[in-house]
């Protein structure tokens, strides 16, 4: 789970199985303060505080 201002994580897809994956987001972060971006081969997401930052 991510919360506001826990800083940056990565995420390795390790699996060979094509399922679904999922991130949950905790109380307090709204989707429409969310931004997504593509860099590289990885998909990055960002929320409006500064310094949290997820990305595989």
């Amino acid at each position: 789970m991510e919360r506001i201002n826990d800083g940056s994580d990565t995420i390795v897809e390790s699996s060979s199985f094509t399922d679904n994956d999922e991130l949950d987001f905790g109380t307090g972060i709204d989707a429409n303060e969310l931004w997504f971006a593509q860099q590289g081969n990885n998909l990055v997401f960002s929320y409006w505080a500064p310094r949290t930052r997820v990305g595989q």
